[in-house]
């Protein structure tokens, strides 16, 4: 409370603020009915609608054809997943779509749209090269919806609340799976007519949230910077690469004479072994001395000013 405080009087970005008011049950059944639409279009094509689709394609090799798919499938997802999610937590109210200037709205519908489009294209594809292509570009839109989606929570909901409403909007994760599987298996039995219905209900069930729940902007003064920028680039390598002088040696004769071997009678059989003793003192003054006379450089040498 008193951290909250404390932005609201430097004037933070509400965006940007820890929630205090309890979310309503209006605004946790719009982020279920929209986890469910994704949730549906996301776990029913992979249970039911592609392999029949592979098995048609190539019967012979449905089950390889199937892992290809799937396993590309992941893959997009794992890199989709953050990359959407750190572009959603930068995006801030410069590029308004109507009413739309949150950080989260945009991201979730304009992700939601893609994925309906990708499903519905992906019913007409007719190659195992076909469905992979079309179900990576998919797996990439659906999972920038969830990136956005699941910071709905601690951008809205206060921490008191936080698990409640995390267990309402994780039911529809098993939900989606029966539901898809009921719409697709008893209800619209085409191939075709099941990816359509998976993609209009992805696209629909979005729109409520969406619209009608508030999302906040993010001034273009919280806004972070690139980690890398052409203004980095051009202070990094403003120093001529001539002007650099190669690294010293990491250790010089005279320091190697502080530790010397001498045979020293052993315990075990009474023979004699090298064993490594400190050096006399005089050595060590030595290498004191040089060492404390050397110049100081770091590993990658040292560089002198234009």
């Amino acid at each position: 409370m008193a951290d909250q405080t404390t932005d609201q009087a430097q004037g933070a970005s509400p965006a940007l603020a820890e929630p205090t008011i309890h979310v309503r049950n209006g605004w946790i059944a719009g982020l279920g009915l929209a986890s469910l639409g994704m949730w549906m279009a996301s776990y029913t094509p992979l249970q039911v609608l592609l392999p029949t689709q592979l098995q048609d394609i190539d019967p012979h090799g449905k089950i390889v054809a199937l892992a290809v798919v799937s396993g590309f499938g992941a893959i997009a997802s794992g890199i989709a997943t953050p990359i959407a999610g750190a572009l959603s937590d930068n995006t801030t109210s410069r590029f308004a779509l109507g009413r739309l200037t949150g950080r989260r709205h945009r991201w979730t519908l304009g992700m939601a749209v893609l994925s309906a489009v990708c499903l519905i294209a992906l019913s007409q594809m007719r190659t195992v090269l076909g469905v992979t292509l079309l179900w990576v570009l998919f797996s990439a839109f659906q999972n920038g919806e969830f990136a956005s989606l699941s910071a709905a929570i601690p951008d809205h909901v206060p921490v008191r609340q936080r698990a409640t409403v995390a267990g309402w909007v994780g039911m529809p994760q098993a939900l989606g799976l029966v539901v898809g599987t009921v719409l697709v298996v008893a209800v619209f039995t085409g191939l075709t007519s099941g990816y359509v219905v998976l993609a209009v209900a992805m696209a629909v069930l979005v729109l409520p949230f969406v619209l009608l729940t508030p999302d906040y902007p993010l001034a273009a003064a919280h806004s972070r910077p690139m980690p890398v920028s052409p203004a980095t680039l051009r202070t990094t390598s403003s120093v001529p690469p001539a002007r650099c002088a190669p690294a010293p040696a990491a250790a010089s004769a005279p320091a190697a004479t502080a530790v010397s071997a001498s045979a020293v009678p052993s315990r075990r059989n009474g023979s004699h072994r090298p064993v490594a003793r400190s050096g006399s003192p005089s050595e060590l003054a030595v290498v004191i001395a040089m060492t404390a006379a050397a110049p100081v450089s770091n590993s990658s040498g040292s560089c002198s000013a234009p």
